[in-house]
């Protein structure tokens, strides 16, 4: 079989390096939450009202999310208000509600909501998504380091075959931006066993029906003609 990211196509390689960075940034939440939760004093707060945010993208008054104000006296007896970091629809918690709050000893306005989505909310949001490009990109990617690897290969042990062209065509199953690749489409008889061989290119973002004839060489592994390279070093290269 014959995979490759075809040419012009190295800028997917942002989808696993955005994913990799995001999950990095999942790790760096994760440990300043962590950090900050073993230096912080420990408190208890009553939600003493809710802050209304309203969407943007809603036209109705109810459109927005709830968040907790909270109230609770620090150690050295200041009254501190805050507004917890986690907002939603409906409100998590109720006004009068009791939550055990953490803060910073020489800053106690900088403090939080114990629970679990203040702790982990953020570090989950970045780190889900972050897991989802790094997979899209390694689907997308990994294929074509394997194409290229048996392409390097072929070039320098293969046997070069003339096969017969059968046609260009759109490769449907793939989508990038809306826009699918071409393949060039050949098929070889082998003479040792009579046996018809089909073979496809590597996907081509630019339509090569102009600059293709009735043959292409391939280049198989000897004695298996089902590892192979369509060459498509006679194209232009896209600019």
């Amino acid at each position: 079989m014959n995979l490759s990211l075809g040419r012009g196509m190295n800028w997917l390689w942002l989808f696993p390096a955005i994913g990799a960075a995001m999950l990095l940034g999942a790790l760096a939440i994760a440990v300043t939450q962590q950090r900050f939760r073993t230096q912080a004093l420990h408190a208890q707060g009553v939600v003493v009202e809710h802050s209304f945010s309203r969407s943007d993208s809603s036209d109705s008054g109810s459109g927005g999310t709830y968040c907790p104000i909270v109230h609770f006296t620090a150690a050295d007896g200041r009254q501190i208000e805050f507004v917890g970091g986690v907002c939603s629809q409906p409100p998590a918690e109720n006004v009068g509600e009791t939550v055990a709050v953490l803060y910073r000893e020489s800053d106690p306005h900088d403090a939080r909501i114990d629970s679990f989505l203040t702790r982990w909310l953020a570090v989950m949001v970045v780190g889900g998504l972050g897991g989802v490009f790094l997979a899209i990109g390694l689907l997308a990617v990994v294929p074509g380091l394997r194409g290229r690897r048996i392409a390097a290969e072929l070039r320098a042990t293969g046997v070069a075959v003339q096969a017969d062209v059968v046609e260009v065509a759109r490769e449907s199953s793939i989508k990038v931006n809306g826009r699918s690749p071409w393949r060039i489409h050949a098929q070889w008889r082998d003479p040792a066993s009579g046996k018809i061989h089909l073979f496809r290119s590597d996907p081509l973002w630019f339509d090569p029906s102009d600059y293709v004839g009735e043959h292409v060489s391939v280049l198989i592994r000897p004695g298996r003609p089902k590892r192979y390279w369509l060459d498509t070093r006679f194209l232009p290269e896209l600019a």
